[in-house]
């Protein structure tokens, strides 16, 4: 598990509605939560101190929803990192999710990689310009990790308590139930496209390096096929790990690499190639299975994470679908489908 140092950056001083009652919130990422002015919205930041990838997510007043902006960035400038008296500015890219419609133009959730960043524990982030809701903010400052996000009191202990009255009955909330994760009709990691659309199946074997793509209807059982001759597979900065504890400095290499743009790294990516079928009289343009073989995949570690680049299903084309090896992505999509819509009438966002 790679070390992840999170914040949530305020915009302003937070305070407490007036007339109601102060309470904590919690990040959804686990960062440290800071109030945007008075109550009104967060943005948090996640850094990935392994890669040096700073991720911001634009949150509601209740750090809850996702509030998304019309923009493609957002301007930082970076200082004092670990004390260090230099200083640099960093673009943070809006980042498109097929799952959640967000885009390149109307995301919540913005992130960049700065070398400088790599193992850092503590700078300043200073945002230029931000517009959230309406409201124009400039030149913001805020230390990492620290926030100001207010800590509500605790009641001070007594010295001589009374004697403890009865307790409530313990109220028990039931768990939530767990996704079932599923496997392929052919056992391989099946990867959620859209579940009245299609699935990609992934079948992997690593010892002969190499991997197999089946294209799914709906049911995720029948084999659907698609007028493609190739798509990419991209892995992420947890896929070569495995090579790299073994001391290969090309897989060390690889595993330093992140993306969120919607065009697979060529440096980190396998084509997966339409397979001819005479039996099935499946071709090159309209096949539903795909393959690749190349040395990287004996390095492979045994969980990773990847994405899905350029596959196009009944008119629908999906740009980029992550997943993690060996679950796929079938949790977070349907924790993305079950949460509650957002208000057609009052957007969040600019």
């Amino acid at each position: 598990m790679r070390p992840i140092l999170a914040l949530v950056l305020s915009l302003a001083p937070a305070f407490a509605w007036a007339g109601e009652e102060q309470h904590e919130h919690k990040a959804p990422h686990g960062g440290t939560l800071v109030e945007l002015g008075e109550h009104f919205a967060h943005l948090e930041l996640v850094l990935d101190a392994t890669t040096g990838t700073l991720t911001a997510y634009v949150l509601d007043h209740e750090a809850e929803k996702s509030v998304r902006l019309k923009r493609g960035e957002i301007a930082a400038t970076i200082a004092n990192v670990d004390q260090k008296k230099d200083s640099f500015d960093l673009k943070l890219l809006a980042v498109a999710n097929v799952l959640t419609g967000e885009t390149e133009s109307d995301s919540s959730e913005f992130a960049s990689r700065a070398e400088q960043l790599k193992d850092a524990k503590a700078f300043t982030l200073t945002i230029k310009a931000l517009t959230i809701k309406g409201k124009q903010l400039t030149n913001v400052e805020a230390q990492f990790p620290a926030g100001n996000e207010p800590k509500i009191a605790q009641p001070a202990e007594k010295k001589d308590p009374p004697a403890d009255p009865p307790k409530p009955p313990e109220v028990t909330k039931a768990p939530e139930k767990p996704v079932q994760i599923r496997k392929g009709p052919h056992g391989g990691t099946l990867v959620v496209l859209n579940d009245k659309v299609g699935y990609v199946e992934l079948v992997i074997d690593s010892e002969a390096g190499k991997a197999t793509a089946y294209v799914l209807g709906p049911d995720a059982k029948k084999p659907e096929r698609i007028e493609q001759s190739e798509f990419a597979l991209e892995l992420l900065a947890a896929g070569w790990v495995g090579a790299a504890d073994a001391g290969d400095e090309e897989a060390n290499r690889m595993a330093a690499l992140i993306t969120s743009k919607l065009e697979a790294n060529p440096e980190q990516s396998l084509k997966f190639k339409a397979v001819v079928n005479k039996q099935t009289g499946e071709t090159e343009g309209d096949t539903s299975v795909f393959a690749v073989s190349d040395e990287r995949l004996k390095k492979l570690d045994k969980e990773f994470k990847a994405a899905l680049y350029g596959i196009t299903i009944h008119g629908s084309e999906f740009k980029r679908v992550e997943l993690k090896f060996p679950d796929g992505n079938q949790a977070e999509y349907e924790r993305r489908k079950n949460a509650p819509p957002k208000s057609a009438d009052k957007p969040f966002g600019e």
